[in-house]
C-alpha cells in the first residue's frame, strides 16, 4: 500500500486535503499540525473513504526536553491524538522523538527521551496501536539521525524516512534493520528537501528490495503536490519490480 501525506496540501483546509487524497489513493497520512491538527479539525476524516495513519504534531513536541512539566505536556497532546485517531481507526501513530534545546546536553536529553519513549511503550500498550518513530535528518540539534535508538525501541515500532535517512548518509544502515512504517521522499544527500522520486540522489530500487516483503504501508511525503501522481507512478512500478 502507497499512501499520500497530507504534508503538500498542508496551507488548504483538511477537508480539501483529503478530498485530493482521496482520488490518488486509498490511504492518508494527516499530519496533525496547522490546518490539519485532528484535535481541531478531526470531524472531516469520517467523510472520506479512507485509511488512515496519522503523523503526531511536530511543533512544540519535545519529548527530549530537560523540563519534565514540557514532556508531560507533549506526552499528554501525543495521548489526545491517539485517542482521537483509535476513534476513526488509525492504527499507526508516527512520532518525532525530540530534539536538543539550547545548551542542552546530549546526555541528558538522550535519558529523558528514554523515559518518554517508556511511556509512549505504556500508550501503545493501552490503546493497541502501533507508535513508530522516525529517524530525523542530519542537523545537530536533532536526536534519532543513526540506527543506534533501534535496540532501544522496545514496545515500539520504527518508520524509516528515507530522506531523513540519506542526508545523514545512513540509509544502507538503516534498511538491515526491521521498518515498520516507510516515508518516502528524495533529495540530494545534503537538505531535507523531500523532493518528488527520481529528482535527487536515492536509489529507491534498494529501498524498494529491502521493504516490499513485508507488506507496510508507504507513505509519499512530497514538500508539495506537483510531483506526487509522477512519484506515486514511480514508486509503483519499483515495487512492483
Amino acid at each position: 500500500m502507497i499512501g499520500i501525506s497530507t504534508f503538500p496540501y498542508i496551507t488548504m483546509s483538511l477537508y480539501d486535503a483529503l478530498s485530493e487524497i482521496e482520488k490518488l489513493s486509498s490511504h492518508a497520512e494527516v499530519l496533525s499540525e496547522s490546518r490539519h491538527n485532528i484535535l481541531l479539525y478531526g470531524e472531516v476524516l469520517s467523510s472520506f473513504n479512507l485509511k488512515y495513519t496519522i503523523h503526531a504534531p511536530i511543533t512544540d513536541m519535545n519529548f527530549s526536553s530537560i523540563h519534565p512539566p514540557i514532556r508531560d505536556a507533549a506526552m499528554g497532546v501525543l495521548e489526545d491524538v491517539i485517542r482521537y485517531g483509535v476513534e476513526i481507526g488509525a492504527e499507526v501513530f508516527v512520532v518525532h522523538p525530540g530534539y536538543l534545546g539550547w545548551i542542552t546536553d546530549l546526555e541528558l536529553a538522550q535519558q529523558r527521551m528514554r523515559v518518554s519513549l517508556n511511556g509512549m511503550e505504556a500508550l501503545a500498550k493501552e490503546y493497541g496501536v502501533l507508535i513508530a518513530i522516525e529517524n530525523q535528518p542530519d542537523h545537530e540539534y536533532l536526536l534519532f539521525r543513526t540506527p543506534d535508538l533501534l535496540s532501544e525501541l522496545d514496545g515500539l515500532g520504527f518508520t524509516l524516512d528515507v530522506g531523513h535517512a540519506n542526508t545523514a548518509g545512513m540509509l544502507p544502515d538503516f534498511l538491515e534493520h526491521q521498518v515498520d512504517h516507510l516515508h518516502l521522499h528524495d533529495n540530494n544527500g545534503e537538505t531535507d528537501e523531500h523532493l518528488a522520486i527520481g529528482e535527487g540522489s536515492i536509489d529507491f530500487s534498494e529501498v524498494a528490495k529491502a521493504t516490499k516483503s513485508n507488506g507496510i504501508t508507504k507513505i509519499l511525503e512530497l514538500r508539495d503536490a506537483e510531483g506526487l501522481e509522477a512519484s506515486l507512478s514511480e514508486l509503483k512500478k519499483i515495487y512492483e519490480d
